[in-house]
């Protein structure tokens, strides 16, 4: 059992072989997984490698011996599901099945972005009531995208550990909201591949990886203004606009917002993505 991110995928794959025994079904813990969303992961790896694919989305980063969490398994194959449940399912580790495989998935990715939002107004210290409104608006656009992108979606998978659960977990104690506050709370002076590699130890941060190919998603259905939180945080991460703009998102500031500001002031506009 293993946790895959996009990375992965640009290397041989048989580095992970040894992780995949032939007479064991490829599970995946979300945690992340950005990817373009016409594909879900569950339909990538091909027959030869693994069957059936099982995203497991929890509200953890790592399994802690002796306290209490939960997760949802998704599979389309009842009888595989009630396998995993059976197997997983304990006092202290309490697991639900859906068959809701796509939005299990996404879920378990779109988190990540809403979490980079998060970190962002950690680092302007604006206070709990702005991130529990930012996380609301970031959990309503992830149920928009996922719908669009997926309509047979179940309204109930939201409400699941992968969904609201794992949402609340990574804004308050995942690396995505932890390297986002680093962010801003440095004034934009470090670029998030600086903080990757000095805080994360060699990991990826999947939301900044997620928003890049949402803010592409959006673009060619050419929804961004029924994304605007999505839109804001991608554009503060390419630092188009300051981090402070992140409560400015019904707006959604541009870049040359900021242009056209210093235009008018008679000088050269200068971006800061601190909290000044």
């Amino acid at each position: 059992m293993f946790e895959l991110d996009k990375a992965a995928l640009d290397r041989p794959t048989d580095r992970h072989l040894t992780l995949r025994p032939p007479f064991l079904p490829r599970f995946l813990f979300f945690s992340p997984f950005p990817f373009l969303f016409s594909v879900v992961l569950s339909s990538l790896t091909p027959p030869p490698l693994f069957s059936p694919s099982l995203p497991l989305s929890s509200p953890f980063s790592f399994f802690f011996p002796g306290r209490f969490s939960e997760a949802t398994i998704g599979s389309e194959i009842d009888e595989d599901r009630e396998t995993w449940l059976r197997l997983f399912n304990t006092a202290l580790f309490q697991t639900r099945g859906s068959n809701d495989v796509a939005a299990v998935e996404m879920c378990g990715t779109l988190k990540n972005v809403v979490a980079i939002g998060a970190g962002f107004v950690d680092g302007l210290g604006e206070g709990n009531n702005a991130k529990a409104a930012i996380m609301r608006v970031g959990f309503g656009e992830m149920i928009k995208l996922i719908k669009r992108a997926f309509p047979t979606t179940h309204d109930g998978t939201f409400l699941e550990s992968c969904g609201i659960a794992d949402l609340i977990t990574t804004c308050y104690g995942g690396r995505n909201r932890k390297c986002a506050e680093a962010f801003v709370v440095r004034g934009g002076s470090c670029s998030f591949d600086e903080i990757e590699r000095e805080l994360l130890s060699g990991q990826k941060l999947q939301g900044v990886l997620t928003s890049h190919e949402v803010q592409e998603l959006l673009e060619t259905w050419g929804a961004e203004e029924e994304f605007p939180l999505f839109v804001t945080i991608n554009r503060i991460i390419k630092g188009d606009i300051p981090a402070k703009d992140i409560t400015r998102y019904k707006e959604m500031p541009s870049k040359n917002d900021y242009l056209n500001e210093g235009k008018r002031k008679g000088k050269k506009s200068k971006m800061d993505v601190s909290t000044h």
